[in-house]
């Protein structure tokens, strides 16, 4: 028996020692399985880092911005009470910054970040132009609100216009200058659905024309832009559009010229590497003046022959000329044919401005495109006057591509002057120097500089 008993002990003892070896060896595994998750789930070691990538990068130099501001995307309110909309697009630089094509892929990626702002604000609007109108019938007709936000989409409007009784309906299709006689409860839905949607629509896309670019954030992988909209702009691109602004022909002592806001701005000429698309300034009168940007890369290297330089060179000159002129061409027709609501109300192509996903990136671009393939459709004017403000020839300080650039300067008073074969001198400085040194590439934020303040819009 007591043998017994000690082979017992001797067993359960065993078997205490077993157990706590392995539990120790199970907490072991359990602190190094630990330890692992934590390197895992450390950002530096496996998985992308949030501030390298370059969505990150240029928003977060947005996001600032407009915080200095006191900014929001979307609609602001200035201290005198009137509202201006801040809208946002972003397009990826398509071409590595080792491509030789890299250059022109950021022009490129520039005018997609535009329209994707533009169709945004064009969706935007006419949802809010739709949602507008209903609460406004909802409380004339039934006097209660219609119980929808600033941001409903046009599907959530298109449910509160179902609800209405045959009687209201019939009220609210007279208001969007729609006969509702001879047609049925269901047919009459559909009516005042598919109005109030085109009249939105075509209200939205007239107020493109007070859009103007504010800022631009690029850094090696893409290319984002901050624009800005408020009546003051629709009206003033209205005036400019037609003419109406060449009163001041007298200069403002003290005033400085275009060209000396330029330089004050942008006092290096590689800045001018970071400026892209259009700008308004008053000049030494007082007057507006369209100022554009533009550039084209010179598709060389080091290693490219003269002639071939040369050639190269000349294609990139024209290139920016031509575009510089077409940014200036594009404010002036987009101004006129965006205010011919006839003419937007017979183009089919407007009725597609609202469909898809509102909030898609996607979505957004192809209505930018489908209004800019309007305007260039519609009727455009000969413009007089349009003077070279400056060309230039730079490295970008980062991958050491070679660019060329051109601003060119258009308003009335530029073209009455030219009308009356007065022409103001402008010398243009060329600048062809180029940094002997190698320049590694790099990948740094940058920023257009920033013409704009609350006053001008």
């Amino acid at each position: 028996m007591k043998i017994k008993n000690n082979l017992i002990k001797l067993l359960i003892l065993n078997y205490v020692c077993f157990s706590s070896s392995f539990l120790a060896v199970e907490e072991v595994r359990a602190v190094q399985i630990e330890e692992v998750e934590e390197v895992v789930q450390a950002a530096e070691h496996n998985f992308p880092i949030a501030g390298q990538l370059s969505t990150s990068s240029i928003g977060s130099k947005r996001d600032q911005y407009l915080n200095d501001r006191g900014w929001s995307l979307g609609y602001n309110q200035k201290s005198s009470g009137s509202l201006f909309y801040i809208g946002w697009g972003e397009a990826s630089i398509k071409e590595s910054p080792g491509s030789i094509a890299y250059i022109d892929s950021r022009v490129l990626a520039f005018e997609s970040s535009l329209l994707t702002a533009k169709g945004g604000f064009a969706r935007l609007s006419s949802s809010r132009i739709a949602t507008e109108t209903v609460q406004e019938f909802f409380k004339d007709e039934l006097s209660q609100p219609a119980d929808l936000k600033p941001n409903s989409t046009l599907k959530q409007v298109g449910q509160k216009i179902v609800a209405l009784g045959n009687a209201s309906l019939d009220k609210l299709l007279v208001k969007l200058d729609v006969d509702p006689e001879e047609f049925t409860l269901k047919q009459k839905q559909t009516l005042a659905r598919d109005s109030l949607q085109k009249i939105s629509t075509i209200k939205a896309v007239a107020k493109v024309s007070g859009i103007r670019p504010l800022v631009t954030f690029e850094d090696g992988g893409s290319m984002g832009v901050l624009i800005v909209y408020s009546e003051k702009l629709r009206q003033q691109a209205s005036a400019i559009a037609q003419g109406k602004l060449l009163h001041q022909p007298d200069v403002i002592s003290g005033r400085p010229t275009i060209k000396e806001q330029l330089a004050n701005t942008l006092p290096n000429e590689n800045d001018y590497i970071f400026q892209h698309g259009l700008r308004i300034l008053k000049d030494e009168r007082g007057n507006p003046v369209l100022v554009s940007f533009a550039q084209s890369g010179v598709k060389v290297t080091k290693s490219s022959g003269k002639f071939e330089t040369n050639m190269a060179l000349k294609a990139a000159r024209s290139a920016a000329k031509s575009l510089s002129s077409s940014h200036i061409a594009e404010f002036i027709n987009a101004t006129i044919n965006l205010q011919d609501k006839t003419t937007l109300a017979e183009s089919a192509t407007i009725e597609r401005v609202t469909e898809g996903d509102m909030s898609s990136i996607e979505e957004s671009l192809n209505t930018g495109k489908i209004i800019n393939n309007f305007v260039k459709q519609g009727a455009k004017a000969r413009l007089t006057g349009v003077t070279t403000l400056k060309t230039w020839l730079q490295n970008h300080p980062d991958t050491g591509h070679l660019i060329a650039g051109e601003v060119k300067v258009w308003s009335p008073y530029l073209s009455h002057l030219t009308q009356t074969q007065i022409t103001p001198t402008s010398k243009t400085k060329k600048i062809t120097t180029a940094p002997k040194t190698k320049i590694e590439p790099k990948n740094h934020s940058r920023s257009s500089a920033n013409f704009n303040d609350e006053a001008s819009f």
